[in-house]
C-alpha cells in the first residue's frame, strides 16, 4: 500500500503550505446519493463503539454514500511500518441500490488517490442474500444502517464472532424500541452495551477589539488581548441518530472450544 503523500499550496501572503486530505471534511463536501453518516458518528462508530484495528473484519449493511465505509476502511486497512506491511483488513458493505454502490465506490476511491480502495468489497444486495454463498467468516464487528434492521439481524448475528459488536444507526428513538423488543421477543444472543446520541457543541474563540465609547464607530486595541468565548448557537452539529451498541454474547459450547 503506497503512502498518502501530502500536496502542498502556495498562498499569495506565506510560503508553501501543506494540504493532507482528511475524511471529516472529505465527507462534508463529497457528492450525495443520500444523507451520509456524519463525521461526529463515523468516528464514534468506529473507536467507541465497535472498536476496529488494523487487520479487521467488518460488515456494514446499507452502504449509502460511502462516508461511512470510508472510515471503517481507514480503520482496518494495513499499513506499511518500518518496510514492512501489516496485515490488511476488510470491509464487506452491502446495499440494494446499485445507484449507491456507484455512488459510494466513487466516494471511497476518490479519497487520498483511491488509497483505501483495495480494503472495500461492495456488494450489490442484502447480507442476507449474499452471506449465505459463502463470504469468510467471521466478522469482528458489524454496523447496519438501515430503517429496519432486524430483517438483516439473524444473518448478521451469525456472522458475528462471540463477544463482539454490533451497532444499529437508527435516527428515531421508537425504532429503537422495536429493535430491542424485537431481539428481546426473539430470544436473540444480543445484549445492549449502549445507546448513545452523539452531540458536537462548537465554540467561538477569539480576540477582539474595544469599542470607544468617546468615538462612535471607532474601535482601540487593547493592550492585552480581550477574547470572545461563547457557543456557536447557531451552528450546533446536534441529533442525527442513535447510535446502539450490542453486543453478540452466544453461550460457549465447549466442546468446540
Amino acid at each position: 500500500m503506497s503512502k498518502l503523500t501530502p500536496r502542498k499550496i502556495r498562498t499569495f501572503v506565506s510560503d508553501p503550505h501543506n494540504l493532507t486530505q482528511f475524511p471529516f471534511s472529505y465527507i462534508l463536501n463529497v457528492k450525495r446519493a443520500c444523507t451520509p453518516i456524519y463525521p461526529k458518528d463515523a468516528s464514534t462508530i468506529v473507536s467507541y463503539v465497535i472498536d476496529l484495528d488494523r487487520g479487521a473484519h467488518v460488515l456494514e449493511a446499507g452502504t449509502g454514500n460511502g462516508s461511512l465505509t470510508l472510515y471503517l476502511a481507514r480503520a482496518v486497512a494495513g499499513s506499511i511500518d518500518n518496510g514492512a506491511e501489516t496485515q490488511q483488513g476488510r470491509v464487506d458493505t452491502f446495499d440494494i441500490r446499485e445507484s449507491h454502490i456507484r455512488q459510494a465506490e466513487q466516494t471511497v476511491g476518490n479519497f487520498a488517490r483511491g488509497i483505501y480502495r483495495d480494503a472495500v468489497k461492495f456488494h450489490n444486495g442484502s447480507p442476507s442474500s449474499i452471506l449465505s454463498k459463502g463470504l469468510d467468516p467471521l466478522y469482528d464487528g458489524a454496523v447496519l444502517d438501515m430503517p429496519e434492521p432486524r430483517h438483516e439481524l439473524d444473518v448478521v448475528v451469525q456472522n458475528l464472532k462471540n463477544d463482539r459488536f454490533l451497532v444499529c444507526y437508527l435516527p428515531n428513538i421508537t425504532q429503537v424500541v422495536d429493535l430491542l423488543s424485537f431481539i428481546k421477543k426473539n430470544n436473540m444472543p444480543l445484549a445492549m452495551d449502549d445507546c448513545v446520541d452523539v452531540m458536537i457543541q462548537e465554540w467561538e474563540v477569539r480576540s477582539t477589539v474595544i469599542r470607544n465609547p468617546q468615538n462612535d464607530g471607532a474601535n482601540e486595541v487593547p493592550q492585552d488581548p480581550v477574547w470572545i468565548c461563547r457557543p456557536k448557537n447557531f451552528d450546533v452539529k446536534g441529533h442525527t441518530a442513535y447510535l446502539v451498541k450490542l453486543r453478540k454474547c452466544q453461550n460457549i459450547d465447549s466442546q468446540r472450544v
